[in-house]
């Protein structure tokens, strides 16, 4: 458990930073003017999009790190960086692209033209700091890797540190300095400075350079070409799952919008709610996934099986705890968020079935990350796709706008609570499915 500890901190930190640095802009923000707290809620939603593109791929690349290191091979850990690193900027690329595709989706749902101006703006410095956030979860992951996660914790407190004090001083500007309030602009460019000055601190003084400057024999080029393809064969299914998951819930908040505003505020507190608290099981998941490919590495599978069947509980105790607190403060956690008490009402009323889809998200995404340690990457992908999206989203759609009419059978439409209950059901399915993929692992690996 002292290993888990060890990749756990700095991993929830790296994802708490991430969430409350935003949650920070957005307070100052909201003391600036109400259209550049839209703008930049709008550009975070939208960075959250492209972001999780980068992160799958990564996924890929931090498997292959751990099992090479549990071989110690030097000169594999070596060449799977170097790729890493083309692989994080060919896939910001990428973001990027979709991001000027997105360019005009304020304009499209009717924001104010001083909201779209904003918005554009603040979407060119998300161009610049979308390649400096991926090459940073790089460096970091091969310090988790190679058993130096300290350094991520120590780097992720002065970043944050830097960033609140100059998100301040961006947004409301410095009469001293002759530096005008910017706003939102402001906010992310704060983010823009501190995220390349911590990734130049990173490579400096942190980075573990004795595995990157070596001198090695040169490999050939179908062993680098297996290594890119093992990467990716992991890295774009996971990036594919991680999309289409932020991609869903955003189409349920404008799915839901001819309920009114009721509903879309009670929506988004529960959808807030259970993405935070996902911070947790998610962490975990990455973890243990470090440990078992680690193990797999070294030739261990003894151990790598005994790892994997520990982290099933450890997964299900802290979801299951997670979700009994939520439920036994629902009444605190939306009194937080909101004043109205119809909003209050069913929001609590829906943190129900947050607290066992939380349950069942945490599992799933172990579950995942588990099978991509044996190589199965596509069925879990095909999983999520079919039962999740299909079943989940699709059939959301169809209880909270139809219901269910068959035979003996008769439920109204469920509004908002449709879309709640089919994703927990769905959710449902796609575990016992995973699970017994994860049965399987062996006879299904390269699957």
């Amino acid at each position: 458990m002292n290993q888990i500890f060890k990749l756990f901190i700095p991993m929830l930190s790296s994802n708490l930073i991430l969430v409350l640095s935003g949650l920070i802009d957005l307070a100052y923000v909201g003391h600036f003017s109400n259209d550049h707290v839209a703008a930049l809620s709008v550009t975070l939603s939208l960075y959250t999009v492209i972001y999780v593109i980068g992160m799958g791929i990564l996924q890929g690349v931090i498997l292959k790190l751990s099992e090479a290191y549990g071989c110690h091979d030097i000169p594999h850990i070596r060449q799977i960086f170097i790729q890493g690193i083309w692989l994080m900027l060919c896939s910001a690329l990428v973001s990027i692209g979709l991001l000027y595709l997105f360019r005009d989706l304020p304009k499209l749902f009717g924001a104010s033209e001083h909201v779209v101006s904003i918005t554009k703006n603040c979407m060119w410095a998300l161009v610049f700091i979308l390649p400096a956030h991926l090459l940073m979860r790089l460096f970091t992951a091969l310090s988790q890797v190679t058993e130096n996660a300290h350094k991520v914790l120590l780097s992720d407190s002065i970043f944050f540190i830097l960033k609140i004090i100059l998100s301040y001083l961006l947004i409301y500007g410095v009469a001293l300095f002759s530096i005008p309030p910017l706003g939102a602009i402001g906010a992310l460019l704060a983010t823009l400075i501190v995220r390349w000055f911590m990734l130049a601190v990173y490579y400096l003084f942190f980075l573990e350079k004795s595995y990157i400057f070596i001198e090695q024999p040169e490999r050939s080029v179908e062993d680098s070409r297996q290594s890119l393809r093992m990467i990716l064969k992991i890295g774009i299914p996971t990036a594919i799952m991680a999309l289409m998951d932020v991609v869903a819930f955003c189409s349920v908040a404008i799915l839901i919008l001819p309920f009114g505003s009721v509903v879309s505020a009670a929506h988004q507190i529960v959808a807030s709610t259970g993405g935070f608290m996902f911070i947790f099981p998610s962490s975990i998941a990455s973890a243990y996934s470090i440990l078992v490919s680690r193990s797999m590495g070294s030739g261990n599978m003894q151990e790598a099986n005994k790892i994997a069947r520990q982290s099933v509980w450890v997964i299900m105790a802290v979801s299951g705890s997670l979700s009994l607190c939520l439920w036994l403060e629902r009444d605190l956690i939306v009194t937080f968020y909101s004043d109205d008490l119809a909003v209050q009402i069913l929001a609590a009323s829906l943190l129900l079935i947050v607290c066992l889809f939380h349950f069942l998200d945490g599992l799933m995404a172990l579950l995942t990350s588990l099978l991509r340690c044996w190589d199965v990457s596509i069925l879990p992908m095909l999983i999520f796709l079919v039962v999740v999206l299909g079943c989940g989203l699709g059939g959301g759609w169809w209880m909270a706008y139809k219901g269910l009419h068959w035979q003996d059978i008769s439920i109204s439409a469920m509004g908002i609570y449709g879309f709640w209950w089919m994703a927990a059901l769905s959710y449902l399915v796609a575990c016992l499915l995973s699970a017994f993929c994860f049965h399987f692992r062996k006879q299904l690996r390269g699957f």
